[in-house]
């Protein structure tokens, strides 16, 4: 089934997935398509294993008391996915700034490699005794430079 938006426009990214995620059945609404508010969770999955994979766990910004919440989030529908799909995770950083990253998403479903959606995150540090906003540490900006995705030439 197709949007109407093609994935030709968008080339598929270098290297492999930062996460491979079958669709669950509570990923669904009624009709077996994923519900439109999962895409946040596999955004965040492969986020995850990405700076897993980078060096910089966000287990280490807990350790430091640190915390990159959500502060912001787009999400284009190209197609739908069903129950069962394996989908692909593929992540990139398009902006790092003093206090807050930018994430690009682009999810594919195997084995057809079709652009299901791309999205984006962007994130702040926050110091979590301080209670406010911070730079992000020295530490975690290499590991923060991931390799930027293609982008759509319709966006």
């Amino acid at each position: 089934m197709s949007s109407g938006v093609t994935s030709a426009a968008l080339l598929p990214p270098a290297g492999e997935p930062a996460a491979r995620l079958r669709v669950l059945y509570a990923d669904t609404d009624a009709g077996g398509v994923v519900y439109h508010g999962s895409y946040l969770r596999f955004f965040e999955a492969g986020r995850t294993e990405a700076l897993r994979s980078a060096g910089v766990p966000l287990t280490r910004f807990a350790e430091h008391k640190l915390h990159l919440p959500l502060i912001e989030q787009m999400i284009r529908y190209r197609t739908p996915a069903f129950y069962d799909d394996i989908l692909l995770i593929y992540v990139g950083t398009s902006e790092l700034r003093r206090v807050q990253v930018t994430f690009d998403y682009q999810v594919r479903r195997e084995p057809d490699n079709e652009v299901v959606v791309t999205g984006r995150t962007v994130h702040a540090c926050m110091d979590l005794g301080e209670g406010r906003v911070c730079a992000l540490p020295a530490w975690a900006v290499g590991g923060l430079r991931l390799p930027q995705l293609p982008q759509a030439k319709d966006s």
